[in-house]
This record gives structure tokens, C-alpha cells and sequence, in this order.
């Protein structure tokens, strides 16, 4: 009886951990589409200043937003044995979503620009290219197709051995673009690009990290000394911007963003794993955050509209939030707050219709 009482306990710490990384990442991402009202609002900044510093930090930790995401999928996804048909089952929802959501905003698009709609752009559009937020779906489809085979090899990959491919994409995604850019390129023989794609290297280290560390195992000390390292990277960052700036005044560079966002999503993901594995949350704060999470996926959808298309509310938040005094630095947080609510909100109530339940 006690065994069972620790298993539905894991169970429970897996699930709220989970959820709180899903809202995490959501908001990130909510202000990584926010472009010159908060996400590029540093490069307005007197380059080097603390203003321009504390403008950029969140530029580059929000970055991890995806990875964040895909790192969540392969923590639960990896782990499973089911059928091919069961897996590509999957593919459905998210193909009928990348569609319809493709269509609604390029129909509010046309509206809003006086254009006339036009089904054949829509559709050699999505073919070609994809609309904004929603390049992320056409990315999870393939690695749902690849899921049946990534299985096999993440669930046979010896720890020691996914250590050596953890600091390969560190070196390929953080050390080689600087060399490339400050000192005159690399040989590109040399480049494990492989590694560095999102569908492979983000949901490898996600399952290893849900699957293969333990929560016990892991002490306040290992916390630090990764946060240490992370603060370090960040410093990294901060300082190739810098001087990317100084060659190219007047541009950005989100390269230089994304150095090491595996380091941050990883940093992210443990923390909150061993955070909620080594506190019990109250009832009723676990049932919001379980709640908040299921909806992490409508809020994602939906936080374009928000955040640049739908006009009055567009115009609220630059009147009483992203102007004034104070608003010109922190209003951007308040109008990412409003937008996470609102469509949590609107894709909670889509959860209790029948028919439009399967989207959300």
C-alpha cells in the first residue's frame, strides 16, 4: 500500500512538473513574438548600458521556448511502446489544426489589409513557407513521422553516450557560430549539423532528463552549479551581441540569442523537475496549474490574434500598458500576461464544446 501511495505520488510531481514547464515555455514564447514592443526592444537601447543588458536577458532566455516544448514532448513521447498506427494517429489533430488555424489567420490577414481572400495563396503558403508561430507544427509532425524509429534509439542510448552528444551540440550550437563570425568561418566538414536539429537533439534531452536522472539523485548543489554555468553562457551571449553590434551597428543578431539555449532549456527543465519533486504543492494550487497546462496549447494558437491582430486590444495594451514612463521598459510583461490569460481563458471555454474540444 505504501509503494502505491509513492507511485501515484511520482505520478502526481511528473504531471504538475510538466504542466509548470508548459506554462513556462507558453509565456516565453507569447514574448518572443512580441518583436520591437519587448523582444528586440534592447537593440533601441544604448548598446553596453545596464537598460540595454536588462533588455536583453530576456530576449535570450525566452528563446528557449521550444526547445522547451520539444524537450516536453520527447520526455513523454520517447518513453512509450505503442503501434505505428497509434502514433501516427497523432499527426490527425495536428495536421487538421496547422490547417485550420493557417486559414483563420491569413483570412484576418486579408481583412485587415483590404485584401481579397484567396484560397490558392493559402494553400501554395503553407507549402512553401508557413504562417508565423505555426512553423512549430509542420516540425512536430516530423517528429511524430520519426518517432518510431527515435524510440529504438533513445530508449538504447547509454547515458555515457548521450553525454557525448549533449556537448557536441553545445560546441556546434554555442562555440562554432562565434568562431564563424568573429574569426573567419569553419570548415564545415567539421560541423555535426545533425545534432543540432530541434526534432532530434531538444526531445533526446528531454527524455533523458524525465527517464534517466532521478530526482533523488540530484542535490541543491548540482541546481547551483548548472544555474552557474547557465548565468556564465548568458554572460557569453551578452558580450558576442555586444561586439556583433559593434561590427554591425544598427541590426540584430538572434544567432547570438540562441548560443546556448540548450544549456538554459535543460537548466530550466531540471530545476523545475527537482523544484516539484522535493515540495508537496497544495490541491488545489496543483488542480490550477494541471488546468493552466491543458491549455498551453489553445493559448499558443490563439496568442497572435492577441498580441497584433485583433486592433482594440491591440491599442489597450500600447495605451495603458507599453507607454509612459514605466511602461516603455516593464508594459510588455503586462500586455504578455493579458494575452496568456485572455486566451486561456477563451480556450478553456473552447474545451467544453463538443465539437471544437478536439482542436484545444
Amino acid at each position: 500500500m505504501g509503494d502505491c501511495k509513492v507511485i501515484v505520488r511520482q505520478e502526481q510531481n511528473r504531471a504538475e512538473h510538466i504542466d509548470i514547464l508548459r506554462i513556462i515555455a507558453c509565456f516565453m514564447v507569447i514574448f518572443n513574438h512580441t518583436d520591437e514592443r519587448g523582444f528586440w526592444r534592447y537593440a533601441y537601447n544604448d548598446r553596453g548600458t545596464a537598460l540595454w543588458i536588462v533588455n536583453l536577458i530576456p530576449s535570450i532566455a525566452c528563446k528557449s521556448a521550444v526547445p522547451i516544448f520539444f524537450m516536453i514532448s520527447g520526455a513523454l513521447l520517447l518513453r512509450k511502446n505503442e503501434s505505428i498506427k497509434k502514433t501516427y494517429g497523432r499527426i490527425r489533430k495536428i495536421l487538421f489544426d496547422l490547417v485550420l488555424f493557417s486559414i483563420l489567420y491569413f483570412a484576418v490577414d486579408s481583412y485587415l489589409n483590404g485584401n481579397k481572400f484567396d484560397l490558392k495563396e493559402i494553400v501554395s503558403t503553407m507549402i512553401q513557407s508557413n504562417y508565423w508561430h505555426l512553423w512549430y507544427l509542420y516540425s512536430y509532425i516530423i517528429f511524430i513521422v520519426t518517432l518510431p524509429f527515435f524510440r529504438d534509439f533513445a530508449q538504447n542510448l547509454r547515458f555515457r553516450n548521450f553525454k557525448i552528444l549533449y556537448v557536441l551540440a553545445i560546441v556546434t550550437m554555442g562555440i562554432f557560430p562565434i568562431i564563424e563570425y568573429f574569426f573567419g568561418g569553419i570548415n564545415p566538414c567539421l560541423k555535426p549539423s545533425w545534432i543540432t536539429i530541434n526534432i532530434f537533439i531538444y526531445p533526446l534531452v528531454g527524455y533523458m532528463i524525465e527517464n534517466k536522472i532521478n530526482s533523488d539523485s540530484v542535490k541543491s548543489r548540482h541546481i547551483f552549479q548548472a544555474w552557474l554555468i547557465n548565468v556564465i553562457c548568458f554572460a557569453v551571449s551578452i558580450i558576442s551581441e555586444y561586439f556583433y553590434l559593434e561590427r554591425e551597428p544598427g541590426s540584430v543578431a538572434e544567432i547570438f540569442i540562441c548560443l546556448f539555449c540548450i544549456i538554459n532549456a535543460s537548466t530550466v527543465y531540471l530545476t523545475v523537475k527537482w523544484i516539484v519533486g522535493h515540495q508537496k504543492m497544495k490541491s488545489g494550487i496543483s488542480r490550477m496549474i494541471s488546468k493552466v497546462g491543458k491549455c498551453t496549447f489553445g493559448i499558443y494558437l490563439l496568442h497572435i490574434l492577441l498580441l497584433w491582430r485583433i486592433q482594440p486590444f491591440y491599442r489597450f495594451c500600447i495605451k495603458y500598458f507599453e507607454t509612459g514612463k514605466v511602461g516603455n521598459e516593464f508594459g510588455i510583461y503586462l500586455s504578455c500576461i493579458c494575452v496568456f490569460a485572455i486566451a486561456g481563458v477563451v480556450t478553456c471555454i473552447f474545451q467544453k464544446i463538443p465539437l471544437i474540444k478536439r482542436l484545444f
